[in-house]
């Protein structure tokens, strides 16, 4: 249950970026926001574990912004796999991470 929670939460933020910064973040959907959540959930528990224990002292040493980064990649990864979401940029994907990051931290 917890989950689906989790998806519906972030294929909300997903929209809401999506309206807010229309011209950078693009959504189709809410179908693709449900899909791009589950995507994202699943490139966030194997690629982000990755480069997570790859790069966690670097994470350590900056105070979870090489965090930021970390999933601002998982993110553009995201981005190139579906057809739903599409970000035009890195620093929009740094915003949208951020985005993520604080609605997760409200809602969940």
């Amino acid at each position: 249950m917890d989950t689906l929670i989790h998806v519906a939460v972030e294929a909300g933020i997903l929209l809401l970026a999506g309206f807010l910064f229309k011209s950078k973040i693009k959504v189709d959907n809410i179908w693709s926001a449900l899909i791009a959540a589950v995507v994202i959930g699943l490139l966030n528990a194997s690629l982000g574990k990755f480069m997570n224990f790859i790069f966690g002292p670097i994470d350590f040493i900056t105070l979870g912004l090489a965090g930021l980064l970390i999933n601002a990649f998982v993110l553009k990864v995201a981005d190139w796999l579906l057809d739903g979401l599409k970000i035009n940029g890195f620093f929009w994907a740094i915003i949208l991470s951020l985005f993520l990051s604080l609605g997760n931290w409200i809602f969940l």
